[in-house]
């Protein structure tokens, strides 16, 4: 597992990124060429790096991260004059497609090809992302990540096949443009995997499953993924292989391994034929792991975006600004370039354009993440109506961030 922060160490040519964000270099700011320097500079993501809620570091460091951050993000307030505003916005719209997000999206896709082949020196096997999120829905803003991408790589003759991966990851973090596509925590970072570590996973996660899978309930968990019921019911594949993985990297890896694994499985938004190949197929084939695993829940979600009450607010807002933000004035389109900016590592602070950046969480999916990742407990028990999933919290905070969301399930 490689832990994602921001600056870099390659000791024995392995990655390993280290805590804070970098402080940009000081420049004085005279005019709109001087902020298009500094924000070249900002293509590197160790200067917007962030802490996400589950890693450990102290407030104190949290905060210090935060305030070099704004440090950073200081230029940006430095122009005042009209015309260094035009001059700075026109650079951002021809760099980043925006305002037309159709156009963010294809420079996000475009980076994310670009930076891959680079790093692999064009052997990338298959690449994908998630369909439900900004980029799958064609609506990302400027620096926007890429939800559960990944890229499957030709792997190594020689040598450890994960710290090959760890050097292309490694690559990804050195080229790629953070101010189109974001990389600046552990959760925006592509999962990269060589063929090789693809297939030695599903052979290990296989062998696990083994003890619990049987020719009888195969068929269930198969039908699982079309339940279009309770997400933890659905997933309650994953949830029974968590519970026989005995270290948090283990399940770690299998969380990320079902991500590609069903990217693949149900055709999402992918690069490259790499799964048509015979031996990758019969692979899946012979998988229960692979016929199995249901995180992404992607028949769920289509239900729910089919139905509207998960189409995200966010991606309305975004389309008006699209239609109305040339008629504004410079002032007030400066503004919003500045948020985006700062958005790219959760900075934003303009409260007129907070809708552009937050939408509703689906918080199933984040319980299911904290029960595959070992931080909650679930159990489930038949009863007469259906089945209720009973979760066990290990602390308080786990406790209180899902005391009120229902997990039952009807009957099926």
């Amino acid at each position: 597992m490689i832990t994602l922060n921001s600056a870099i160490n390659r000791p024995n040519n392995k990655v390993t990124f280290t805590a804070m964000a970098t402080k940009l270099p000081y420049r004085r700011i005279r005019g709109a060429s001087d902020a298009i320097a500094q924000w070249e500079l900002m293509r590197h993501p160790k200067y917007s790096a962030i802490w996400q809620e589950e890693e450990a570091c102290t407030q104190s460091q949290r905060t210090a991260n935060r305030e070099i951050r704004n440090q950073n993000y200081a230029f940006l307030d430095e122009l005042t004059w009209d015309s260094d505003k035009k001059q700075f916005i026109e650079y951002f719209r021809n760099l980043t497609g925006f305002p037309s997000l159709e156009r963010c999206t294809q420079k996000i896709l475009e980076e994310y090809r670009r930076v891959l082949n680079l790093a692999t020196n064009n052997e990338v096997l298959m690449s994908g992302y998630d369909e439900f999120c900004s980029v799958g829905q064609k609506s990302a803003l400027p620096g926007s990540d890429l939800d559960k991408g990944f890229a499957i790589v030709k792997g190594t003759s020689w040598g450890s096949q994960k710290s090959h991966s760890d050097r292309v990851k490694g690559k990804i973090w050195d080229n790629i443009d953070n101010r189109i596509m974001s990389v600046n925590h552990t959760a925006a970072f592509p999962n990269v995997m060589t063929d090789k570590e693809l297939e030695a996973n599903i052979h290990y996660f296989d062998k696990v499953a083994k003890k619990f899978v049987t020719p009888e309930n195969l068929n269930f968990f198969r039908w699982l993924r079309l339940e279009n019921g309770n997400p933890i019911s659905g997933s309650k594949f994953n949830i029974w292989l968590s519970e026989r993985l005995s270290s948090k990297s283990d399940r770690y890896d299998a969380k990320n391994l079902a991500y590609i694994v069903e990217a693949m499985r149900d055709g999402k938004k992918l690069d490259f034929s790499y799964l048509y190949e015979e031996p990758m197929f019969r692979l899946f084939e012979n998988s229960e792991f692979c016929h199995c695993s249901n995180i992404t829940q992607g028949k769920q979600m289509q239900y729910k975006y089919d139905y509207g009450d998960m189409q995200k607010s966010k991606l309305r807002a975004r389309q008006q600004v699209e239609n109305a933000f040339d008629y504004w004035s410079t002032s007030k389109q400066y503004e919003l370039v500045k948020d985006i900016i700062r958005s790219m590592s959760g900075d934003s602070k303009n409260p007129e354009f907070k809708d552009l950046f937050h939408s509703r969480t689906d918080r199933h999916r984040l319980l299911i993440n904290d029960i595959l990742r070992g931080r909650v407990g679930c159990s489930f028990e038949r009863t007469e109506y259906g089945e209720r999933a009973t979760l066990f919290f290990k602390d308080a905070e786990m406790a209180a961030k899902y005391s009120d969301l229902n997990v039952y399930s009807p009957g099926y």
